[in-house]
Parts: C-alpha cells; structure tokens; sequence
C-alpha cells in the first residue's frame, strides 16, 4: 500500500481528503509544514500531497525542505524519493513551473476531482 502524507492547514479539508483516500493508502495527515516534514522523516512516505498555501512556510518552500532531505538523509541512500504533488486554488501556469523548479513533481487546481487526485498519486 502506498504511504501517502497529507499537508493541508484546513482541518475540514483534510479530513475529507483523510476519509476519501484511507481506504486506497495507508494516509497520514499533518495541519503544519513543520509537522508534515516530521511526520516525512518518520513514516518516509512515496507520496506528499501538499497545500501551496500553507502559514509559515508555503508549499514551495516545504517541497525545497523536503527534497534538501532526500539529498541529506544517509547520503541521499536508503531514503525513499516521495512524490510531491502541489494543490492550490491559486494554481496557474506561473506558479505551476516555479513549483516544478521547486521540486514539486505534479500540480493540481483546487477544486479537484477525486478521481484526478487519486490518478495523480498513482502516477
């Protein structure tokens, strides 16, 4: 099963997302980039579903982090590479290529449609 973190600060939101995907993915959810780049070192997921704005630290700025811990993480061996998939109701073509510039893997536009998000994580 593949291990997905959510990062999303609205708790509504990120239950839905929680309840919708449990049953397909072993998920884990953090409200915080902070908690989110925890819960990454600890669980080590294949894929991270990430918020763009995030308080504190944006979506970008998480992806940056978490890929400075795939390089950093035992010489970059033995660490799983997650695929980051960015979120965002402000999502445009602007923003979509400085997030893959970031690191982000793949872009969605909020709202999104289940089916898409879940062929994204399959991807």
């Amino acid at each position: 099963m593949i291990k997905l973190l959510i990062i999303e600060d609205q708790p509504e939101l990120l239950e839905t997302l929680e309840i919708a995907l449990a049953g397909e993915y072993a998920v884990t959810g953090a409200l915080t980039a902070e908690a989110g780049l925890t819960c990454a070192l600890e669980i080590q997921p294949q894929v991270v579903l990430v918020d763009y704005a995030l308080p504190a630290m944006n979506g970008l700025e998480l992806a940056a982090n978490l890929r400075r811990l795939d390089q950093s993480a035992n010489g970059g061996k033995g660490r799983v590479r997650p695929r980051i998939i960015m979120f965002s109701a402000q999502m445009d073509e602007q923003l979509a290529a400085i997030a893959l510039q970031a690191g982000v893997d793949q872009c969605l536009a909020k709202p999104f449609d289940l089916n898409a998000l879940k062929a994204a994580i399959g991807g």
